[in-house]
């Protein structure tokens, strides 16, 4: 009997393929505030029981502009990371770093975190303390 494929964390899938191939590395790194964004706005609205037009009203926001978020194409812009920090009570850091450190491990973050790394970009989105 072969033994079972073994299984692999899918952020090391994503760091191989956006090693071999830098248009992907763009896109990626490119998105990686955006991508940040959307997952904390999601998992609050979904962990809430909320629509996204009931988002949007929390927001100060229509809900286009909240699937807009959710979709993580679109870097929101800084009035917009205050808007959703304040309202939602959620803590937004973002460091910039070096490439030298481009192999430190992610740092370690609270629980319910959602962290998004790049070779010089570390973006953490977490419940405000």
């Amino acid at each position: 009997m072969a033994a079972p494929p073994r299984t692999r964390p899918w952020r090391e899938v994503e760091d191989e393929a956006v090693e071999r191939d830098p248009a992907l590395r763009e896109i990626v790194y490119g998105r990686a505030l955006a991508s940040a964004v959307a997952r904390a706005v999601l998992v609050h609205r979904t962990r809430n029981g909320l629509t996204q037009a009931a988002l949007g009203r929390i927001l100060g926001m229509p809900q286009p502009h909240v699937a807009r978020l959710e979709l993580g194409e679109h870097t929101p812009t800084t009035d917009t990371l205050l808007r959703i920090a304040d309202a939602l009570g959620l803590a937004i850091d973002i460091s910039i770093r070096p490439k030298a450190d481009a192999r430190r491990p992610a740092p370690r973050t609270a629980k319910g975190a959602i962290v998004e790394t790049t070779d010089q970009l570390v973006i953490e989105v977490r419940p405000a303390a």
